[in-house]
C-alpha cells in the first residue's frame, strides 16, 4: 500500500537566531582566551591555540554531559 501524496510532515521547532548567539559566544571565548593568555605569562604566539582552548572550555561547561559524549563519536 503506497502512502499518500499528501501525508503531514513531522513539525520541526522554530531554528533559534544562530547570529545573536555566536556574538555572545565570541565575546566570552574573547575573554576567556586573554585570560588564558596571562596566566601563560603573555607568550609570543599561541594565540590560535588559546582561543580554541578557551573555546572548547566554554564548550564544555554549557553543553550537557550526553551531547558532548554523542558529539564526539
Amino acid at each position: 500500500m503506497k502512502k499518500s501524496p499528501l501525508s503531514p510532515k513531522p513539525e520541526r521547532p522554530p531554528a533559534k537566531p544562530a547570529r545573536q548567539h555566536i556574538e555572545v559566544a565570541d565575546d566570552a571565548i574573547r575573554a576567556l582566551a586573554y585570560s588564558l593568555w596571562e596566566k601563560a605569562g603573555r607568550p609570543e604566539g599561541g594565540d590560535v591555540d588559546l582561543w580554541l582552548e578557551a573555546r572548547r572550555q566554554l564548550f564544555d561547561a554549557v553543553t550537557p554531559p550526553a551531547r558532548i559524549a554523542k558529539s564526539r563519536e
